[in-house]
């Protein structure tokens, strides 16, 4: 009888040890951090590959203001004329092929571009450039220029900058202190604007519930209350039924 009660008593002891250790696991899981070093690249499926894919350029000096459309090159970039002259001028790049040379790691030949067009407020060059700040890739790194191109291409409904600028604002920058309901707002906004079902949409989700485990009560509350706000200013209030 003593035998088997023992045995009963050191089966539950057990049973109840496996029971915590799994609890535990689940709820180391549950508060990991924010997966920020997934940001060394842009997702998939909206501009371009992983980082892995493609080489980066060591990094140069910030782009000056450019406010015009045409600029000198330098001579190793000149293409000769028919005469065989080389021009100081080429013509502007479009959007697409700034894309396309992103995706080749050929940052510094579409630098200037890229700030002519932002001060432009082309909302898609923001994004970009922003990014190439955030990643220092062909420019040194700035995470307070990256900060403000981001801002203002989220605030334009760029999913991918939304998506971003989260991540920046719960990080913070040498002139923007952390912030959490900023980043889960724009992490919430930004998954109501990733297509259904996508790579992108998945990884905000992942980003936005990692950074949800340490908000306090109020600041989801808050960061609800502005992406509601968001939404109903822009008229997409609707995408809140689509979920």
């Amino acid at each position: 009888m003593f035998c088997k009660r023992f045995f009963l008593i050191t089966a539950c002891l057990a049973a109840f040890a496996f029971t915590a250790q799994a609890h535990a696991s689940e709820d180391k899981q549950q508060n990991r951090p924010a997966y920020l070093d997934e940001f060394d690249g842009l997702p998939e499926g909206i501009l371009l590959p992983t980082s892995d894919q493609f080489q980066r350029d060591e990094p140069d000096t910030a782009p000056p203001p450019m406010p015009y459309l045409t600029h000198e090159v330098p001579d190793h970039l000149k293409n000769p004329n028919a005469n065989g002259q080389t021009t100081n001028t080429r013509r502007a790049l479009s959007m697409q092929e700034i894309v396309l040379l992103y995706k080749k790691g050929e940052y510094k030949r579409i630098i200037k571009d890229l700030a002519i067009m932002a001060q432009n407020e082309q909302h898609e060059a923001e994004e970009l450039l922003g990014i190439m700040y955030m990643n220092e890739q062909g420019v040194k790194k700035d995470l307070d220029t990256s900060f403000k191109l981001l801002e203002q291409a989220a605030e334009a409904g760029r999913p991918l900058a939304q998506h971003y600028f989260g991540i920046l604002s719960f990080q913070g920058t040498p002139k923007n202190p952390p912030n959490v309901i900023s980043a889960l707002m724009w992490l919430q906004i930004a998954m109501l604007h990733y297509p259904e079902g996508s790579k992108e949409k998945k990884r905000a989700e992942t980003d936005r519930e990692a950074i949800y485990m340490k908000a306090t009560r109020l600041e989801k509350t808050r960061a609800d209350e502005m992406t509601r706000d968001w939404l109903s200013r822009h008229s997409k209030l609707h995408l809140l039924d689509l979920q």
